[in-house]
């Protein structure tokens, strides 16, 4: 999936986040769902080696997010911390499907009806 997925990372806190900072050390994520996957790729992005284990296969299917229904949307209601977040995901996405050398999304679009603002 990931090739080369042999980089380990180091960060430094910084105003309540972790910023990855450029290295050529190895790291060990433990855990290949989401989130571990995700460190993964942004340590390796950036210059570590990395292993990842996991219990099982890549994807796993007993994994909380293994199949292939995955909704990204402008449109949160009153949640408007989530909003301002997909320009940024969309970024994210586009970096990883240039990554991988295949795109993996299909955009559909979308349509949001409700009663009330904040729906």
């Amino acid at each position: 999936m990931l090739q080369g997925l042999v980089a380990v990372g180091s960060g430094q806190r910084k105003h309540g986040g972790l910023e990855i900072i450029r290295h050529d050390g190895k790291v060990i994520v433990v855990g290949g769902g989401i989130m571990g996957l995700c460190a993964a790729w942004a340590l390796r992005r950036v210059g570590w080696e990395v292993a990842l284990y996991e219990q099982g296969p890549l994807p796993n299917p007993l994994a909380s997010s293994f199949d292939h229904h995955r909704l990204i949307r402008y449109t949160y209601g009153a949640m408007t911390g989530y909003a301002r977040m997909v320009r940024e995901a969309y970024a994210a996405w586009d970096r990883l499907w240039a990554d991988l050398g295949q795109r993996h999304y299909h955009e559909t679009g979308t349509l949001a009806a409700a009663r009330d603002d904040d729906d």
